[in-house]
């Protein structure tokens, strides 16, 4: 059934089903209602990386198992839209909101982040903590280069030949 308008009962089973996804290792990083406009709908937005990891017939699988074990009646499976939490509306939210791993009841409507409007939600988690590999550590070295790099190398004259003579064949 389309949801054209949140009610009191949408907010609140909403939360209940957040709350049971949570003592679950469905790993909920973020919640919200999301006003659709483009459909004039409203749908229960999950952002999880359970479905990175397990696919979307599993996880919507294990939604729908949990939604009739816990009788959360104003919900069904098709008001729900899973998301990958490196989702572009994850980011973008997360960029004004930050609730921390606890629920919130947080009203979001008609605002504009990076020109992009958000016309409605209503948001219980946005927990996102983007993965940057270009950010410093402690040291000053940046983390993606010190995994691939490990050791800080000095060169040698080996790699300095290698490197010339591959150069000489590319250029030919």
């Amino acid at each position: 059934m389309d949801k054209t308008v949140l009610v009191d009962s949408d907010i609140n089973d909403g939360m209940r089903l957040i709350q049971k996804l949570d003592l679950t290792d469905f790993s909920v990083v973020a919640a919200l209602w999301f006003y659709y406009s483009d459909v004039f709908e409203w749908r229960l937005t999950i952002a999880s990386w359970y479905l990175d990891k397990n696919g979307p017939k599993k996880a919507y699988g294990f939604l729908q198992t949990l939604l009739m074990d816990f009788d959360i009646p104003s919900i069904s499976l098709e008001n729900i839209t899973l998301i990958s939490p490196e989702h572009d509306l994850i980011k973008l939210l997360s960029l004004t909101i930050q609730t921390g791993p606890q629920l919130s009841k947080i009203r979001f409507t008609r605002n504009v982040i990076n020109g992009q409007l958000i016309e409605d939600a209503y948001i219980y988690r946005i927990n996102y903590q983007p993965t940057n590999r270009s950010s410093p550590t402690k040291n000053g070295q940046h983390r993606y280069l010190s995994k691939k790099l490990g050791k800080k190398r000095k060169p040698n004259d080996k790699n300095r030949l290698v490197f010339f003579l591959l150069i000489a064949i590319y250029c030919g």
